[in-house]
């Protein structure tokens, strides 16, 4: 057996034609050896090339030669001319130098369904087609291509350009990238799993994408633009909103949200996305109010049932309850409790009996002929709002006419260590007609508004002086006016006297 000096290299195949499968080359001492079966690799260049022909015709001449053989093809470093279609067999393995081009002319295809090399040394220019068989290969790429291989580096030097991903076999799992960027290359996914991406662009340097097939059908498991897809773990988005919050689409990319302004909240209506709402739109959808104003069927007070806030008419109630709300109030101030003046005084208070039931009441009797007055005090709780009041006179008369009369009504306001004799407020005063009936209760209407004397505040006694005016146009009745009693209306700010 001779020694060989150095290494095999491509020069020591180059007589091998894979027929006879002889090895020529020279030995270290200069002499020749020829030695069968050394390796199957055949050499297109040097064997079917003339050492100078990068052609069809060469690599076809190699392929027929090697037929079903199992065998390595050899390709040097070049450019190698497809100008028509090429099927290279599964059965063979391509082996290339760095640097080797493969330029496949417009309207012919080549189909690779042999091995590929592991390491990035073929590219592909030329505006044929390139389809390649589903192995565990590496590619860099110029021109259209029918992907087949398990990873691909695109290169666009020589501009954009377009590839398709023909179908897979089970369990195959490709990764593409963009190694170089000349222009962008745009990848069809023909069979894809629904809601996956059919198309996605490389235009980038590191834009990347990884796919699996399963199924009889593509999925995305990754991709630079939009990251992991949601079937696989991910959000199917490279970045999401800082503070926004996320919305499921199925099985597609994760949806972020603008982040919520002040008060918002997410509203859902049970079919579309579920969106931000607040004030009267938000309390609206989730049932607590229209508008503006918010509507409970009850509250719950201290986690309590025995505690339960509702309302009706207008009215708060706790467990069927009505509470005491702030507002307008009533005093009832009757003919026993108010006393004739010393100056003009009306009559003094005369007890009279309706005859006919026996039914007692207490009347002050106020003449026609000059103005009568008569006074009483008010002590009003510290939750009035200390303004104005207004009143109704409760009346009588004998007659059976229907002559009306006039009541006035003024007040001053007494603080600890003031003078009691101080300026009366302006009167105000309210009138009312008899309706033809002697003994009727008659109720005048409310009054406007009477002004109190002295500025009144928390804890004065305010004194009241009731009067018939008789020089209002209204008082026409000859007869008395028989006061009964004066409903006095006043309004509260607090709801108790603390």
């Amino acid at each position: 057996m001779t020694t060989f000096k150095n290494n095999i290299g491509g020069k020591d195949i180059k007589h091998w034609d894979g027929v006879t499968r002889n090895f020529t080359r020279t030995t270290s001492t200069g002499g020749t050896l020829t030695q069968n079966k050394v390796g199957q690799m055949v050499d297109v260049l040097e064997a079917y090339g003339d050492g100078e022909n990068y052609t069809l015709a060469a690599i076809t001449a190699a392929t027929g030669a090697i037929g079903s053989s199992n065998v390595t093809m050899m390709l040097q470093t070049g450019t190698w001319t497809i100008t028509d279609d090429l099927t290279i067999v599964q059965n063979i393995r391509l082996w290339t130098e760095k640097g080797v081009t493969i330029d496949v002319s417009a309207g012919k295809t080549l189909t690779l369904n042999c091995t590929l090399p592991t390491l990035k040394s073929i590219t592909f220019s030329g505006s044929g087609t390139v389809v390649t068989d589903p192995s565990d290969q590496t590619l860099t790429v110029t021109g259209n291509i029918i992907l087949g291989a398990n990873a691909v580096d695109f290169d666009s030097t020589a501009g954009a350009f377009t590839a398709t991903l023909r179908d897979g076999v089970n369990g195959q799992l490709i990764a593409c990238g963009m190694t170089t960027d000349g222009g962008d290359v745009t990848l069809s996914v023909t069979t894809h799993k629904s809601g996956n991406p059919t198309t996605f662009t490389f235009d980038d340097v590191g834009d990347y994408m990884l796919l699996t097939w399963t199924g009889s059908q593509w999925e995305t498991v990754y991709d630079s633009q939009n990251g992991f897809t949601v079937a696989q773990g991910g959000t199917g988005a490279t970045s999401l909103t800082d503070g926004g919050l996320l919305l499921g689409s199925g099985t597609g990319a994760i949806t972020p949200m603008a982040v919520l302004a002040d008060s918002e909240m997410v509203v859902g209506d049970g079919t579309t996305d579920p969106v931000p709402e607040s004030g009267a739109t938000l309390r609206t959808s989730i049932g607590v109010g229209i508008g503006d104003s918010p509507q409970f069927t009850g509250i719950e007070l201290s986690h309590a049932t025995a505690n339960t806030l509702t309302g009706s008419g207008g009215d708060a109630l706790i467990e069927g309850t009505v509470l005491k709300k702030v507002g307008k109030e009533t005093i009832w101030i009757p003919a026993e409790a108010i006393t004739p003046t010393t100056t003009q005084p009306c009559a003094s208070l005369t007890l009279v009996e309706a005859g006919t039931n026996d039914v007692d009441y207490n009347v002050l009797d106020f003449d026609a002929s000059s103005d009568e007055y008569a006074n009483f005090r008010i002590q009003f709780p510290k939750s009035w709002n200390e303004g104005t009041v207004t009143f109704q006179v409760a009346w009588t008369s004998t007659a059976t006419d229907t002559d009306g009369v006039a009541w006035g009504l003024q007040g001053v306001a007494l603080a600890d260590d003031e003078t009691i004799d101080s300026t009366w407020g302006t009167a105000v005063v309210v009138t009312d007609d008899n309706i033809s009936a002697a003994g009727d209760m008659l109720i005048t209407s409310e009054s406007s508004a009477v002004t109190i004397a002295g500025s009144p505040s928390t804890d004065e006694t305010v004194i009241f002086r009731i009067f018939r005016d008789v020089s209002d146009g209204n008082d026409d009745m000859t007869e008395d006016a028989r006061l009964l009693g004066i409903r006095l209306f006043f309004t509260t700010s607090a709801s108790e006297d603390t």
